[in-house]
């Protein structure tokens, strides 16, 4: 899979080389995230009470039990539906709101890494479930949702 198959390139400002691209279907879990990465973590903070009532939409919709939200910086990847545009909120990574399902009928995943996915799967109450469509290195990754003082999500 090349990462660049998920951008309209008249859309794409970003004209660095992919050639060097790698990608994961297993979700990454780990707190070290590339450098490129770095707004990122913080811009799912600041999201991240949307998100998970997004994630409950589709959970309790019975749309599926994988709700994934694809994080981009530039290019609109051809996944999911727009849901927060980083050009509107004064952030540097927009989201859109996608399911697992989508991503094998798009032949991104196949159905046996969709079976091995579903093995490792986080808890959608706990963790968001986020695929990076970034031109360097597309991956999946959890972040888990902020928890207040008290320790309550927030």
């Amino acid at each position: 899979m090349n990462p660049d198959d998920f951008f309209d390139p008249e859309d794409a400002s970003s004209s660095e080389d992919p050639s060097s691209s790698e990608d994961s279907s297993a979700p990454d879990d780990s707190p070290s995230l590339p450098p490129q990465w770095a707004d990122l973590q913080k811009d799912l903070t600041y999201y991240a009470t949307y998100l998970q009532g997004i994630s409950h939409e589709v959970l309790d919709s019975g749309t599926s039990k994988y709700p994934v939200f694809v994080a981009h910086a530039n290019g609109q990847p051809d996944l999911g539906r727009p849901l927060l545009d980083h050009r509107q909120l004064d952030t540097r990574w927009s989201i859109r709101v996608s399911v697992m399902e989508e991503f094998v009928r798009k032949s991104i995943l196949s159905r046996e890494q969709f079976q091995t996915f579903k093995q490792s799967w986080k808890d959608p109450n706990d963790f968001i479930c986020v695929f990076v469509a970034d031109p360097q290195q597309a991956a999946f990754v959890y972040f888990p949702y902020p928890v207040a003082e008290g320790g309550d999500e927030i």
